[in-house]
């Protein structure tokens, strides 16, 4: 896809299917806010970004973006993924895509659809299978990634997207790196099939999905969420797009 001014957005098509949401009880790193699990139907097909949405992308769009930390702090090239990030800064990037193209066509994934298009089929804590030790294969995260206390003056944030090998659908970067706002307001699961859940009405924090690049393994499994409030950036916070024709 071309955005305006000109970057490109590659996409992954994401077909329509059900699946098993969530953490079951024989998960020894699962929590609370993962149970019950639940099935799921993902009644239409999307595109998803193959990538986390980069520098490149959103200035091409928007303009200059600084995030909430100094400069000095990240990495900003065009290719690396956009850190900093507040949902609500999201929806403002979105709105003017969705303005261009006279259509309301992009937007965030729900939580359930980002899950599904994580596992991609799969049922382990990670799409790759259950062997903490393949992490570093498919994410950066705090097992192979500086921490800020290592800070060397060349920054410590998220990197160029695609260096690690993606999951079975094609798409990179699902667990680490930065930390994928999702639609969602953050709430409890429920216990009964569901088909398009799009989380609670109302609520005080949005949820995020996939971990970062300062996560543990056990943040980085398919089913960990994470959340936070929806009006402010953070370091680790960043997007990942869906595009769904009318």
């Amino acid at each position: 896809m071309t955005l305006p001014g000109g970057a490109l957005m590659e996409m992954v098509w994401i077909p329509p299917g059900t699946f098993w949401m969530g953490s079951p009880d024989t998960d020894g790193m699962a929590v609370e806010g993962e149970k019950p699990r639940h099935q799921v139907t993902i009644s239409k097909g999307f595109y998803l970004a193959k990538y986390e949405l980069t520098q490149g992308q959103y200035e091409s769009v928007m303009g200059p973006f600084l995030g909430s930390m100094p400069q000095m702090y990240y990495r900003r090239t065009a290719q690396h993924a956009l850190v900093g990030i507040a949902w609500q800064d999201v929806q403002s990037f979105i709105a003017r895509l969705n303005k261009a193209e006279q259509a309301q066509v992009y937007r965030l994934p729900t939580e359930a659809e980002w899950e599904y298009a994580c596992r991609a089929g799969t049922t382990m804590p990670w799409f790759f299978g259950e062997e903490e030790s393949q992490l570093g294969e498919y994410a950066w995260y705090k097992g192979n990634e500086s921490e800020p206390s290592d800070w060397n003056g060349e920054g410590w944030n998220a990197r160029v997207g695609g260096q690690k090998k993606p999951n079975p659908w094609g798409l990179y970067d699902m667990y680490g790196n930065v930390a994928e706002w999702v639609q969602d307001w953050s709430g409890p699961y429920v216990s009964s099939p569901q088909v398009d859940p799009a989380g609670p009405p109302t609520g005080k924090v949005r949820v995020l999905r996939g971990g970062s690049y300062l996560g543990r393994a056990d943040q980085l499994r398919s089913a960990s969420r994470g959340h936070y409030k929806w009006d402010t950036g953070d370091g680790i916070f960043g997007a990942r797009l869906v595009r769904q024709e009318p």
